[in-house]
């Protein structure tokens, strides 16, 4: 499990290139823990070449952040290269990169 523990932390990814025709689409499922209290939550989202993308923004202030599932689907017609990074104000460090061929998945849970 990922956690994302300060307002600081969030959770990114980075194409190697630009798509052939087509950006991955993805989609990240989390859970807000506030005390004893745990608040589901979902974001989507289409990567954007070089750019970096937020996968998981940072939680609000006094809450944690656990990542539960993560998919990246490369409907491009070419294979593309992913880097996800957990980043932590202004520095990203790599939980890791992969390929995925055209019409594949990449997928974290």
């Amino acid at each position: 499990m990922i956690v994302l523990d300060t307002t600081d932390k969030s959770l990114t990814v980075v194409m190697s290139g630009a798509a052939a025709t087509t950006n991955p689409d993805f989609s990240a499922d989390y859970e807000d823990e506030r005390g004893s209290v745990l608040v589901s939550g979902n974001n989507n989202g289409t990567l954007n070449g070089t750019s970096t993308v937020t996968l998981v923004a940072a939680p609000a202030d006094n809450a944690r952040r656990r990542i539960q599932h993560v998919i990246i689907r490369n409907r491009d017609t070419a294979a593309v290269t992913v880097t996800v990074s957990l980043t932590d104000t202004a520095v990203a460090r790599q939980q890791f990169s992969a390929a995925i061929e055209s019409g594949g998945t990449l997928e974290y849970s």
